[in-house]
């Protein structure tokens, strides 16, 4: 869904920051589309910033498999799991420190923060470039359906 809390514009404005080769590509639809079309044009990214309109789920995870970089800056994610998903495909995350998100950069090696609202567009270039390509393996198995089974179990247990 594509809303102004999720913070795309700022992605997409710190790609004037990127070299010439990134591309961006932005999935999801809402009411924000219209606003980040015209960013794009005004900003003259219109060749290396798509938006691609609603994901199907299967095509969600191989988008994600051969994306260099997966970005979420959402401002109000209490559990970002498109973020376990980009790291599950192999891919390395930028994700707002505020909120949810931020605690994936504690623990995982994959994923960088930056606080959105206070880092300059060409900051957020230079944690992107950062990101991109680096090689990380995550150990992921703690949010199998079945971890997450027995850990519900023995907090019942528990109580």
């Amino acid at each position: 869904r594509l809303d102004r809390y999720k913070n795309v514009d700022r992605a997409i404005e710190a790609m004037k920051y990127l070299p010439e080769e990134f591309q961006f590509y932005i999935g999801g639809t809402g009411t924000y589309r219209e606003e980040l079309k015209g960013l794009i044009e005004e900003l003259n990214l219109s060749g290396r910033v798509k938006l691609l309109g609603f994901v199907a789920e299967e095509d969600k995870y191989r988008w994600m498999k051969t994306c260099d970089v997966f970005i979420n800056l959402s401002s109000v994610e209490a559990f970002g799991m498109t973020v376990l998903e980009a790291l599950a495909a192999g891919a390395p995350a930028v994700v707002n420190a505020e909120g949810g998100l931020g605690e994936f950069a504690e623990k995982f090696e994959g994923v960088s923060a930056v606080r959105i609202d206070e880092v300059s567009m060409e900051v957020l270039a230079q944690v992107i470039e950062k990101r991109f390509g680096i090689d990380f393996k995550e150990d992921l198995s703690g949010y199998n359906w079945g971890s997450i089974a027995r850990m519900t179990d023995k907090f019942y247990e528990d109580s």
